[in-house]
């Protein structure tokens, strides 16, 4: 589901000015292809790597392959801090700018606190003159000590987030595999690593109603989400969006829906899981 590369050259037009990666629900995109286009086409590369934290492709973590790498922490996400979010760049130039940015656009001579301590006094002068100074149109992005706390200490411990996913995600593969002429499982893509950050499922049998079975899943207490493409979200109606020229998006808009897989979840509760999918196309004849 996520982008696909070999369409990405035909779509860069003159006013191109960067390709902006979204690692969806765990597995990396095809980065050592989009990669190559991006310097062929001189164009920077923004990752989105809020559902992806850790997964690699080619051996290289998401994050590490452009020129800026965004990681949410949001409570749904893979390291939590409540909210908040990492970015990462290897630029220095573009680091100071996102500090400023995070900081109200403010000048970046003063971010912290201690800015101003044991400085000689001409440069102290300075800071002094500029240190309310806003150059950039910025936000209030700056995370509080006891969120960064929180996410440093996930971080140490990742791969107790990360291995129990990869196996609840395994489990649920093996035992919902007699269901595959109804749904696509997912699956990991060659060079890739899969961190399943969620379990998505699509509905492969158009005759199967899947807001119906949506709403049996809830009612048994197994929480679920749509796939959400951008052109399902009211916010751009204002683009006016064919979304007949986005078929992929279309169709995982009406068949696709994904469930947890979180390091928490028992065995029972997987078992639950996979009881209630059995249970429901066994009594609607789909079995």
């Amino acid at each position: 589901f996520d982008i696909d590369s070999s369409k990405i050259a035909e779509a860069i037009t003159p006013r191109t000015r960067a390709i902006m990666v979204v690692h969806l629900f765990g597995q990396p995109a095809d980065m050592s292809h989009i990669c190559k286009i991006a310097k062929k086409y001189k164009l920077k590369i923004i990752e989105d790597s809020c559902e992806t934290m850790f997964a690699k492709h080619c051996d290289i973590p998401v994050g590490a392959w452009g020129d800026i790498a965004c990681f949410s922490t949001y409570s749904a996400h893979l390291v939590t801090t409540g909210v908040g979010a990492i970015s990462l760049t290897k630029n220095k130039k573009l680091a100071i700018t996102i500090q400023s940015l995070c900081n109200h656009g403010r000048d970046n001579i003063y971010i912290n606190i201690d800015d101003d301590n044991d400085i000689s006094s001409k440069h102290f002068a300075s800071i002094v003159n500029r240190r309310f100074k806003f150059i950039h149109i910025g936000y209030s992005y700056r995370i509080t000590e006891m969120e960064a706390a929180l996410g440093l200490a996930q971080l140490e411990e990742y791969k107790k987030i990360i291995i129990p996913r990869q196996q609840n995600a395994a489990y649920l593969t093996k035992e919902l595999k007699k269901l595959e002429h109804i749904f696509l499982l997912p699956q990991v893509r060659p060079e890739n690593e899969h961190v399943f950050m969620v379990y998505p499922l699509v509905i492969k049998n158009p005759a199967f109603k899947r807001d119906t079975f949506l709403l049996y899943l809830e009612r048994k207490g197994i929480e679920t989400r749509y796939l959400l493409p951008l052109i399902n979200q009211p916010v751009y109606k204002f683009l006016h969006i064919n979304q007949s020229q986005y078929p992929n998006a279309l169709h995982v808009n009406k068949y696709g829906f994904y469930i947890g897989c979180h390091q928490y979840l028992t065995k029972a509760d997987l078992d639950y899981i996979v009881q209630s999918f059995n249970e429901y196309c066994h009594n609607h004849s789909y079995l």
